[in-house]
């Protein structure tokens, strides 16, 4: 059955205590009144029944989604976020900010204050988990990918090396445990044990999300402001791991996208008028499936989507609500991605 839509409005949320801590020299000064109450990062738990978003007045926001939606606790970061993520146990919520540093957090004490886990040299951009949940792959903006094990990041793994511009987000695809997709601001590249690299976007938009369908056979890339979906082919037994398969040409420009479980793309774009198109691939190429128009009646651009078994959807522009709608060979030691990168 449908539930009632849930909303959470950062703007009208706890503020922050006197007594907390805060690196206001990060934020150059800036103090809680100079956040405008918008969603930074939102995260989903690998079961769906976890969410937690971070705003730009610094709050931490954990909620539980079964049986009832419920604001769990309210905790607050040092700086401002540019990623958030649930372990694979679910058991600790990660928090990288534009310093570079990794925070984690307690989920089963939810009232407990960040744990500092690792740092880079620079703002970070990208973090993910393996799906073994042994190690912690964090990206910065100065072109490096680091493999940390997640119970004691100062053991570092491997780096990946090669990008020659900043590293915008990470993806280890469905069905492939040991493979890396890693996206820059000028191309994708693979990596996987032994070392092995293949860059297959080289171009000037950024990209933004790598997704991969749920039966390891596909991986969709976006790009920045561009109105078109590069769709590849993953061969796990074949010399050429990563093959270019086809493009999508999109009615508008997409803020996001990602496969639900069954295999559908969900695509996000930038219009009142179809915000929200499901896509189904057919005889070898992806048609739609579906339009969804019934977003029209809230006030706010919709820029980020994911998927468990319902549809997550943050909504942060101006008055930051935040809306939900029911229906030893792990890695190499040293990986050094292509110099075209």
């Amino acid at each position: 059955s449908c539930r009632e839509p849930f909303v959470f409005d950062c703007s009208a949320a706890e503020k922050r205590p006197k007594n907390t801590k805060e690196d206001t020299s990060s934020d150059a000064g800036a103090s809680e009144e100079t956040g405008s109450d918008k969603v930074l990062a939102f995260a989903v738990s690998p079961s769906g029944k976890l969410v937690a978003l971070t705003d730009d007045n610094k709050r931490l926001v954990l909620f539980r989604c079964e049986p009832s939606w419920q604001c769990v606790s309210v905790r607050w970061v040092v700086r401002r976020c540019t990623a958030l993520l649930f372990s694979q146990t679910e058991d600790e919520l990660l928090a990288g900010d534009k310093s570079g540093d990794v925070y984690s957090f307690s989920v089963t004490e939810p009232q407990s204050e960040g744990e500092l886990k690792m740092g880079h040299l620079s703002m970070l951009l990208a973090v993910t988990v393996s799906p073994d949940n042994k190690f912690l792959i964090t990206a910065d903006r100065d072109e490096k990918i680091r493999v940390s094990h997640l119970r004691s990041p100062y053991n570092i793994q491997s780096f990946c090396l090669g990008h020659q511009q900043f590293v915008s987000c990470l993806l280890v695809p469905a069905g492939h445990p040991h493979w890396l997709l890693s996206g820059s601001g000028v191309c994708v590249s693979f990596s996987e044990t032994p070392p092995v690299c293949l860059c297959f976007i080289s171009q000037k938009p950024t990209v933004c999300r790598i997704s991969s369908s749920p039966d390891a056979q596909h991986v969709a890339v976006l790009c920045d402001r561009v109105s078109t979906l590069q769709f590849f082919s993953l061969k796990k037994d074949s010399e050429q791991k990563i093959v270019p398969h086809s493009r999508l040409p999109l009615p508008h420009c997409s803020t996001d996208m990602t496969f639900d479980p069954e295999g559908r793309l969900w695509v996000l774009m930038d219009s009142r008028e179809t915000p929200l198109q499901i896509y189904t691939r057919t005889q070898d190429c992806w048609e739609v499936q579906s339009s969804f128009i019934t977003l029209q009646p809230f006030k706010a651009s919709f820029t980020t989507i994911h998927f468990y078994a319902f549809i997550l959807i943050g909504q942060h522009i101006e008055s930051g609500c935040f809306l939900n709608h029911s229906s030893s060979e792990d890695f190499p030691q040293t990986s050094n991605l292509s110099p075209r990168c």
